[in-house]
């Protein structure tokens, strides 16, 4: 039996096996040199811009802390043998609670008791906790003595590690949650306070307090998650993370039972998960650069739409390229989503100036009339208040979706340590449920918009932003 090629195919089977004079190949042939055009033509590519490409059952994303903080609950309720938790920052006050507020499965709100309450009834868990030892640039902002209320004051089953695996100026920055090697969550989220907070981004919610009681701004991030071998290749890398650190061992479990969380509908089945990492250099480790060449690899494939939410937009090769693309592609439209102002005077006015020099850099191109950038902004009543964008997401055209905990800026794609989780659509319907999961963002922001600059009716098709509108 002989196929003739596709048009998709020839250009490969060219270059790769000489051609019969009737234009056919062998089907064996045929189908390695389609397998090299499709290769060829997909945005994720290891290990140019991905570490792995692993199958997931079942991915979701999920919007805002409230949401995330209820799914994890569940999950880890589920848990049976194993729990890691590697976080940029985690807090032990921090309330696991999900939209509906105080649970009803009869365990402490609180992260550092409901992992004890956990593992005092389970006598084959192990909990795993891996946090960056900060800089004292961040005391402040953070949990005094953490080591006592998540390490000396926790049974011996939860072990508490500070990871310090850095050259100088670096952070960990990934916030990645692995149970029992079968599911695993990943994005812009840790444990931590200040974070909880629902889609409706109330300005006057009474749950959105610190332990002080104090009230903070609302809060929008997201969290992925995903199980099969996509969570496999999370657990890998926590595992590698956790033996760098030089803490006790940690060998691999076989994944048993489903820890998936019942509440959370999948918005994808049997889909292909890409894993980038950012790593610096060390004297024992390569640098890795992988989440760079993925975010400039999605941007060379838009034709369309790119859209963004991102905590900070200062990386300049990201804006040169974003501006190169947007001038071969005369049709291309970005929508940014990004914070009004930031947590301290010294990080806004660094990543303020920044953002500037994004955006020039956009403007000498002469492409700024097709970028919208945008900051979320709430009313109810007579209150009203900015929302803090924490999120690291893009979406390109209808095909991939990129979410992770590196920012857009210099530290996330060359110097902190990254982890970002990428889908590309490899179907009709998995384009459909991309597209789904951008309008509901988009859905998710519009109804309450600032425009910072060019905003403009016709993006994506959504209506205008408002100086405030009502929720």
């Amino acid at each position: 039996m002989r196929l003739h090629l596709l048009p998709l195919a020839r250009a490969a089977a060219d270059s790769m096996h000489p051609m019969g004079q009737n234009g056919c190949l062998r089907v064996e042939d045929a189908l390695t040199c389609i397998q090299a055009a499709w290769r060829a033509e997909m945005i994720l590519n290891a290990p140019r811009n991905i570490w792995r490409l692993e199958r997931a059952e079942r991915a979701a994303l999920l919007i805002d802390a409230a949401s995330y903080y209820g799914a994890l609950r569940e999950a880890l309720i589920k848990a049976r043998s194993s729990v890691f938790v590697i976080g940029w920052d985690l807090d032990s006050r921090t309330r696991l609670v999900g939209e509906r507020g105080p649970p009803l499965d009869g365990y402490p709100e609180t992260f550092a008791q409901f992992l004890t309450a956990l593992v005092n009834e389970r006598p084959d868990l192990l909990v795993h906790l891996l946090v960056w030892d900060y800089s004292m640039l961040y005391a402040l902002e953070r949990e005094p003595f953490p080591i006592f209320s998540l390490g000396w004051r926790t049974p011996q089953r939860i072990r508490y590690c500070l990871d310090d695996d850095l050259p100088v100026g670096a952070s960990h920055h990934q916030k990645l949650v692995v149970i029992d090697d079968a599911v695993a969550f990943c994005g812009g989220l840790d444990i931590t306070i200040r974070r909880w907070d629902t889609a409706e981004h109330r300005p006057d919610d009474p749950r959105r307090v610190d332990p002080a009681g104090v009230r903070y701004h609302p809060f929008h991030d997201v969290q992925a998650l995903v199980d099969g071998k996509a969570a496999l290749a999370l657990a890998e890398l926590v595992r590698e993370r956790w033996a760098r650190a030089g803490c006790v061992a940690a060998p691999p479990v076989q994944p048993t039972g489903d820890p998936w969380p019942d509440t959370v509908k999948p918005d994808f089945k049997l889909v292909d998960v890409g894993v980038a990492r950012t790593l610096p250099i060390t004297e024992e480790t390569d640098e890795i650069r992988e989440i760079e060449g993925l975010f400039v690899d999605a941007i060379d494939h838009a034709t369309r739409t790119i859209y963004i939410e991102n905590q900070f937009l200062t990386a300049t090769r990201i804006a040169e390229r974003l501006a190169k693309r947007m001038q071969e592609q005369p049709a291309l439209e970005v929508v940014m989503v990004v914070p009004k102002a930031h947590h301290s005077w010294l990080e806004s006015q660094v990543m303020r100036s920044g953002r500037v020099r994004f955006m020039q850099i956009l403007e000498a191109a002469g492409v700024l009339d097709r970028v919208a950038l945008l900051s979320p902004h709430v009313c109810a009543g007579k209150s009203d208040t900015d929302v803090m964008v924490h999120s690291k997401l893009m979406i390109v055209d209808d095909v991939l979706l990129h979410v992770g905990s590196a920012n857009l800026n210099n530290r996330s794609i060359g110097l902190d340590s990254e982890c970002d989780l990428a889908i590309e659509a490899a179907s009709a319907d998995q384009r459909r449920r991309l597209q789904a999961i951008r309008d509901r963002l988009l859905g998710h922001h519009f109804a309450c918009m600032h425009g910072l600059a060019n905003a403009d009716s016709a993006f994506f098709g959504q209506p205008g932003p408002s100086s405030c509108a009502r929720r």
